[in-house]
């Protein structure tokens, strides 16, 4: 699976992009140019173009081929485009017991601790 953020300095795309990250990167590992891929997938140079960047997406039903013309496994494929469509995964909660209430100022003055005194 591709890593996108393998660093503090990491570009760190938008869902838009991951998808249009992960073929760049297979382009280039393939070495295969936009002629190659759009003449495999009898596509226009600009829509490979506007995948690559995140402009568009490709129709879902054009993934399989997509994968095959890029050298791309597609099950590696496919979770890029759907991050790119629906958004990552949203974030577990976590339990913290009896703690879980805390989580701001709930409109006290002193913050969530309203028996606490101190100036603000």
């Amino acid at each position: 699976m591709h890593e996108f953020n393998k660093g503090p300095d990491s570009f760190i795309p938008k869902n838009e992009e991951v998808f249009g990250k992960v073929l760049i990167e297979a382009r280039g590992a393939a070495g295969h140019s936009f002629e190659q891929i759009t003449k495999e997938l009898g596509v226009d140079q600009k829509l490979c173009v506007e995948w690559e960047t995140g402009i568009k997406l490709p129709d879902e039903n054009m993934l399989g081929a997509i994968a095959h013309a890029y050298g791309l496994p597609l099950d590696e494929l496919k979770p890029a485009f759907e991050i790119s469509t629906k958004g990552p995964p949203p974030k577990k909660k976590i339990d913290v017991g009896p703690f879980n209430h805390i989580s701001g100022s709930h409109g006290h003055r002193n913050g969530p601790f309203p028996g606490l005194q101190g100036s603000r």
